[in-house]
Protein backbone atom coordinates (compact mmCIF):
# COMPACT_ATOMS: atom_id res chain seq x y z
CA UNK A 1 0.00 0.00 0.00
CA UNK A 2 2.86 2.27 1.06
CA UNK A 3 4.04 1.77 -2.41
CA UNK A 4 1.17 2.76 -4.27
CA UNK A 5 0.96 6.04 -2.18
CA UNK A 6 4.22 6.78 -3.34
CA UNK A 7 3.50 6.25 -7.10
CA UNK A 8 0.31 8.28 -6.63
CA UNK A 9 2.36 11.36 -5.06
CA UNK A 10 5.07 10.70 -7.95
CA UNK A 11 1.94 11.48 -10.26
CA UNK A 12 1.63 14.87 -9.19
CA UNK A 13 5.11 15.74 -9.01
CA UNK A 14 5.95 14.93 -12.81
CA UNK A 15 4.32 15.21 -16.50
CA UNK A 16 5.42 14.79 -19.62
CA UNK A 17 4.28 17.32 -22.01
CA UNK A 18 1.95 16.26 -25.12
CA UNK A 19 -0.48 13.36 -25.08
CA UNK A 20 -0.84 9.93 -26.86
CA UNK A 21 -3.30 9.45 -28.76
CA UNK A 22 -5.41 6.28 -29.10
CA UNK A 23 -4.82 5.99 -33.07
CA UNK A 24 -1.19 4.51 -32.29
CA UNK A 25 -2.41 1.90 -29.98
CA UNK A 26 -4.19 -1.16 -30.25
CA UNK A 27 -4.81 -3.92 -27.87
CA UNK A 28 -1.60 -6.09 -27.53
CA UNK A 29 -1.06 -8.78 -25.14
CA UNK A 30 2.71 -10.07 -24.57
CA UNK A 31 3.52 -13.91 -25.76
CA UNK A 32 3.96 -16.11 -22.85
CA UNK A 33 6.99 -16.90 -22.49
CA UNK A 34 8.37 -14.26 -25.09
CA UNK A 35 11.77 -14.83 -23.93
CA UNK A 36 14.01 -17.73 -23.17
CA UNK A 37 15.25 -15.79 -20.09
CA UNK A 38 18.24 -16.12 -17.65
CA UNK A 39 20.72 -13.67 -15.79
CA UNK A 40 24.08 -14.13 -18.35
CA UNK A 41 25.27 -12.65 -20.84
CA UNK A 42 28.43 -13.44 -22.24
CA UNK A 43 30.33 -16.46 -20.66
CA UNK A 44 33.91 -17.32 -20.58
CA UNK A 45 35.67 -19.85 -19.34
CA UNK A 46 39.66 -21.26 -19.16
CA UNK A 47 40.43 -23.96 -21.72
CA UNK A 48 42.61 -26.68 -21.06
CA UNK A 49 44.73 -24.09 -18.97
CA UNK A 50 47.95 -26.44 -17.15
CA UNK A 51 47.89 -26.52 -13.88
CA UNK A 52 51.53 -26.56 -13.26
CA UNK A 53 54.08 -25.36 -15.86
CA UNK A 54 57.68 -25.31 -15.93
CA UNK A 55 59.33 -21.55 -16.11
CA UNK A 56 60.64 -20.53 -19.25
CA UNK A 57 58.19 -23.58 -21.06
CA UNK A 58 55.71 -21.44 -22.98
CA UNK A 59 52.51 -22.14 -23.28
CA UNK A 60 49.01 -20.97 -24.32
CA UNK A 61 45.98 -19.30 -22.73
CA UNK A 62 42.76 -19.99 -24.10
CA UNK A 63 39.59 -18.49 -23.07
CA UNK A 64 35.87 -19.52 -24.34
CA UNK A 65 33.29 -16.91 -25.05
CA UNK A 66 29.32 -18.12 -25.12
CA UNK A 67 26.83 -15.81 -25.86
CA UNK A 68 24.18 -17.16 -22.81
CA UNK A 69 22.24 -14.22 -23.29
CA UNK A 70 19.40 -12.41 -25.75
CA UNK A 71 21.57 -9.77 -27.03
CA UNK A 72 23.12 -10.08 -30.04
CA UNK A 73 27.06 -9.28 -30.31
CA UNK A 74 28.81 -8.08 -33.38
CA UNK A 75 32.31 -9.32 -34.05
CA UNK A 76 35.37 -7.54 -32.62
CA UNK A 77 32.62 -5.31 -30.30
CA UNK A 78 33.67 -7.26 -26.95
CA UNK A 79 37.16 -7.19 -25.19
CA UNK A 80 38.98 -9.54 -23.40
CA UNK A 81 41.75 -8.53 -21.40
CA UNK A 82 44.48 -10.78 -19.59
CA UNK A 83 45.60 -9.69 -16.35
CA UNK A 84 49.64 -9.83 -15.49
CA UNK A 85 50.29 -9.93 -19.01
CA UNK A 86 53.77 -8.49 -18.70
CA UNK A 87 54.54 -11.15 -16.19
CA UNK A 88 53.77 -14.07 -18.64
CA UNK A 89 55.88 -12.39 -21.49
CA UNK A 90 52.63 -10.83 -23.60
CA UNK A 91 52.66 -7.78 -25.20
CA UNK A 92 48.93 -7.63 -26.19
CA UNK A 93 47.24 -8.09 -23.24
CA UNK A 94 43.79 -6.79 -24.94
CA UNK A 95 42.15 -9.37 -27.70
CA UNK A 96 38.47 -9.10 -29.36
CA UNK A 97 36.02 -11.64 -29.99
CA UNK A 98 36.81 -12.51 -33.89
CA UNK A 99 33.17 -13.51 -34.86
CA UNK A 100 29.95 -12.34 -34.43
CA UNK A 101 27.82 -14.03 -31.02
CA UNK A 102 24.51 -14.32 -31.80
CA UNK A 103 22.11 -14.22 -28.54
CA UNK A 104 19.90 -17.48 -27.32
CA UNK A 105 16.70 -18.05 -28.56
CA UNK A 106 13.31 -19.49 -27.75
CA UNK A 107 11.41 -21.02 -30.89
CA UNK A 108 8.58 -23.19 -30.11
CA UNK A 109 9.16 -24.01 -26.55
CA UNK A 110 13.20 -24.75 -27.23
CA UNK A 111 16.11 -22.38 -26.26
CA UNK A 112 18.49 -22.58 -29.32
CA UNK A 113 22.42 -21.46 -27.84
CA UNK A 114 23.97 -18.45 -28.22
CA UNK A 115 27.37 -17.64 -30.44
CA UNK A 116 30.05 -19.14 -29.45
CA UNK A 117 34.56 -17.89 -30.05
CA UNK A 118 37.71 -19.26 -28.56
CA UNK A 119 40.09 -16.17 -27.27
CA UNK A 120 44.26 -17.25 -27.97
CA UNK A 121 47.54 -15.25 -26.45
CA UNK A 122 49.78 -17.89 -27.61
CA UNK A 123 53.38 -18.28 -26.38
CA UNK A 124 53.02 -17.12 -22.72
CA UNK A 125 56.35 -18.17 -20.89
CA UNK A 126 56.76 -16.63 -16.87
CA UNK A 127 58.94 -14.02 -16.44
CA UNK A 128 59.66 -13.59 -13.06
CA UNK A 129 61.52 -15.57 -10.74
CA UNK A 130 60.55 -18.46 -8.92
CA UNK A 131 61.42 -18.18 -5.41
CA UNK A 132 60.62 -21.67 -4.35
CA UNK A 133 60.30 -25.05 -5.44
CA UNK A 134 56.33 -24.28 -6.48
CA UNK A 135 55.07 -20.78 -6.53
CA UNK A 136 51.31 -19.84 -7.44
CA UNK A 137 50.60 -17.28 -9.80
CA UNK A 138 47.67 -15.95 -10.22
CA UNK A 139 45.59 -15.50 -13.67
CA UNK A 140 42.31 -13.39 -14.69
CA UNK A 141 40.66 -12.13 -17.56
CA UNK A 142 38.20 -9.21 -17.90
CA UNK A 143 35.84 -9.61 -20.01
CA UNK A 144 33.92 -6.14 -21.26
CA UNK A 145 31.10 -5.68 -23.64
CA UNK A 146 27.99 -3.56 -24.65
CA UNK A 147 24.14 -5.62 -23.80
CA UNK A 148 20.53 -4.69 -23.45
CA UNK A 149 17.72 -6.16 -21.93
CA UNK A 150 14.03 -5.56 -22.64
CA UNK A 151 10.78 -5.96 -20.45
CA UNK A 152 7.35 -6.44 -21.34
CA UNK A 153 4.23 -6.42 -19.78
CA UNK A 154 0.70 -5.40 -20.40
CA UNK A 155 -0.74 -2.12 -19.16
CA UNK A 156 -4.06 -0.99 -18.17
CA UNK A 157 -5.36 2.47 -19.43
CA UNK A 158 -8.52 2.51 -18.08
CA UNK A 159 -10.58 5.00 -15.45
CA UNK A 160 -12.17 2.07 -13.87
CA UNK A 161 -11.17 -1.29 -12.88
CA UNK A 162 -14.43 -2.30 -14.98
CA UNK A 163 -12.31 -3.38 -18.37
CA UNK A 164 -8.60 -4.30 -16.20
CA UNK A 165 -7.19 -3.24 -12.83
CA UNK A 166 -5.80 0.09 -13.26
CA UNK A 167 -4.02 0.47 -10.43
CA UNK A 168 -1.46 -2.10 -8.76
CA UNK A 169 2.17 -4.69 -9.70
CA UNK A 170 1.94 -6.03 -13.26
CA UNK A 171 3.99 -8.89 -14.16
CA UNK A 172 6.79 -7.99 -16.64
CA UNK A 173 9.24 -10.43 -18.32
CA UNK A 174 12.49 -9.86 -19.06
CA UNK A 175 14.78 -10.58 -21.41
CA UNK A 176 17.74 -13.16 -20.96
CA UNK A 177 20.82 -10.69 -19.78
CA UNK A 178 22.84 -9.77 -16.64
CA UNK A 179 20.73 -6.94 -15.76
CA UNK A 180 16.60 -7.49 -15.41
CA UNK A 181 13.69 -5.47 -14.76
CA UNK A 182 12.49 -7.51 -11.39
CA UNK A 183 9.03 -4.99 -11.19
CA UNK A 184 6.80 -2.53 -12.49
CA UNK A 185 4.01 -0.64 -10.98
CA UNK A 186 0.78 1.33 -12.57
CA UNK A 187 -1.56 3.79 -11.39
CA UNK A 188 -4.21 5.12 -14.48
CA UNK A 189 -6.74 7.57 -13.39
CA UNK A 190 -8.91 9.96 -15.31
CA UNK A 191 -7.92 13.57 -15.83
CA UNK A 192 -9.99 15.32 -18.19
CA UNK A 193 -11.01 13.68 -21.31
CA UNK A 194 -7.16 11.51 -21.07
CA UNK A 195 -6.21 9.01 -18.77
CA UNK A 196 -3.26 9.91 -16.87
CA UNK A 197 -0.60 6.83 -16.34
CA UNK A 198 2.05 6.43 -13.81
CA UNK A 199 4.91 3.54 -13.99
CA UNK A 200 7.48 2.91 -11.74
CA UNK A 201 9.47 -0.17 -12.66
CA UNK A 202 12.76 -1.44 -10.41
CA UNK A 203 16.04 -3.45 -11.97
CA UNK A 204 18.68 -5.35 -10.60
CA UNK A 205 22.00 -6.39 -11.75
CA UNK A 206 21.70 -10.55 -10.93
CA UNK A 207 24.95 -11.43 -13.10
CA UNK A 208 28.20 -12.06 -11.34
CA UNK A 209 29.84 -8.60 -12.66
CA UNK A 210 29.67 -4.81 -12.74
CA UNK A 211 27.77 -2.65 -14.91
CA UNK A 212 28.16 0.70 -16.41
CA UNK A 213 26.68 3.17 -18.47
CA UNK A 214 26.34 2.63 -22.24
CA UNK A 215 28.66 5.68 -22.99
CA UNK A 216 31.28 3.91 -20.68
CA UNK A 217 34.66 2.90 -23.18
CA UNK A 218 35.86 -0.85 -22.58
CA UNK A 219 38.08 -2.10 -21.74
CA UNK A 220 38.48 0.39 -18.94
CA UNK A 221 35.34 1.95 -17.89
CA UNK A 222 34.92 5.02 -15.46
CA UNK A 223 35.05 3.43 -11.95
CA UNK A 224 33.12 6.42 -11.04
CA UNK A 225 30.13 5.43 -13.18
CA UNK A 226 30.18 1.82 -12.18
CA UNK A 227 26.61 0.60 -11.00
CA UNK A 228 25.12 3.15 -13.82
CA UNK A 229 22.38 1.90 -16.14
CA UNK A 230 21.05 3.73 -19.57
CA UNK A 231 17.21 3.69 -20.43
CA UNK A 232 17.25 3.51 -23.87
CA UNK A 233 13.66 3.70 -24.88
CA UNK A 234 10.07 3.06 -23.14
CA UNK A 235 6.93 2.19 -25.78
CA UNK A 236 3.33 1.95 -25.23
CA UNK A 237 2.14 -0.35 -27.92
CA UNK A 238 3.82 1.42 -31.22
CA UNK A 239 4.36 4.82 -30.03
CA UNK A 240 7.87 5.59 -28.53
CA UNK A 241 7.35 7.80 -24.75
CA UNK A 242 10.88 8.40 -24.66
CA UNK A 243 12.84 9.65 -25.46
CA UNK A 244 10.96 12.77 -24.80
CA UNK A 245 12.05 16.76 -25.20
CA UNK A 246 11.66 17.96 -21.31
CA UNK A 247 11.85 21.15 -19.77
CA UNK A 248 14.45 21.29 -16.52
CA UNK A 249 11.77 20.84 -13.78
CA UNK A 250 10.99 17.42 -15.12
CA UNK A 251 14.47 15.85 -15.59
CA UNK A 252 14.44 13.19 -12.71
CA UNK A 253 11.47 12.05 -15.13
CA UNK A 254 11.95 9.06 -17.77
CA UNK A 255 11.36 11.48 -21.14
CA UNK A 256 14.66 13.52 -20.83
CA UNK A 257 16.94 11.23 -17.83
CA UNK A 258 18.36 8.40 -19.23
CA UNK A 259 20.65 7.04 -16.33
CA UNK A 260 19.37 4.39 -14.01
CA UNK A 261 21.79 4.66 -10.57
CA UNK A 262 21.48 1.35 -8.26
CA UNK A 263 22.76 1.40 -5.01
CA UNK A 264 23.76 -2.77 -4.13
CA UNK A 265 22.82 -3.76 -7.52
CA UNK A 266 19.58 -2.52 -7.56
CA UNK A 267 17.66 0.76 -9.15
CA UNK A 268 14.50 2.03 -10.11
CA UNK A 269 12.43 5.02 -12.16
CA UNK A 270 9.11 6.13 -12.49
CA UNK A 271 7.28 8.07 -15.03
CA UNK A 272 4.45 9.16 -16.14
CA UNK A 273 2.45 9.95 -19.45
CA UNK A 274 -1.09 11.43 -20.60
CA UNK A 275 -2.86 9.01 -22.61
CA UNK A 276 -5.43 10.76 -24.70
CA UNK A 277 -8.35 8.32 -25.43
CA UNK A 278 -12.22 8.00 -24.77
CA UNK A 279 -12.12 4.11 -23.87
CA UNK A 280 -10.67 1.72 -21.56
CA UNK A 281 -8.10 -0.65 -23.24
CA UNK A 282 -5.13 -2.51 -22.67
CA UNK A 283 -1.71 -2.29 -23.75
CA UNK A 284 1.67 -3.54 -24.18
CA UNK A 285 4.46 -1.92 -22.80
CA UNK A 286 8.15 -2.39 -24.05
CA UNK A 287 10.69 -0.79 -21.82
CA UNK A 288 14.68 -1.03 -22.77
CA UNK A 289 17.75 -0.78 -21.05
CA UNK A 290 21.79 -0.50 -22.74
CA UNK A 291 24.78 -0.77 -20.75
CA UNK A 292 27.91 -2.05 -20.43
CA UNK A 293 28.70 -4.94 -18.87
CA UNK A 294 32.71 -6.26 -17.40
CA UNK A 295 32.92 -9.71 -15.70
CA UNK A 296 36.12 -11.32 -14.43
CA UNK A 297 37.00 -15.49 -14.35
CA UNK A 298 40.31 -15.69 -12.47
CA UNK A 299 42.79 -19.21 -11.94
CA UNK A 300 46.13 -19.70 -10.88
CA UNK A 301 48.86 -21.62 -12.65
CA UNK A 302 51.81 -23.23 -10.49
CA UNK A 303 55.42 -22.42 -11.72
CA UNK A 304 57.94 -25.30 -11.14
CA UNK A 305 61.83 -23.78 -12.02
CA UNK A 306 63.49 -25.75 -14.99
Amino acid sequence: MRKLVLLAALLGMFFVGGCISTSFLGTKEPEADAFAGGTDGLATEFVNLPSTILSETPFDIIISVDNKGETFVAGSAATFTLNNAGIFGIADATKFNNIDLSGIRQVRGTVSPGGQDQIFWQGAIFKGVVLTEQQSVPLAVDACYQYRTTGVSTICIARSDKTCQPIGDKVIESSGAPVQITSLRQIAQPSGGNVELGISFEIANRGSGDVFPVEAICPDPDLNKKGAVTLDSIRLGSRLIKPQVCSDEIRTNCCSETTISTFRGEGSMDCRVSVQTTRDFEEQLAIELVYKYKDKIAAQVNIIPF
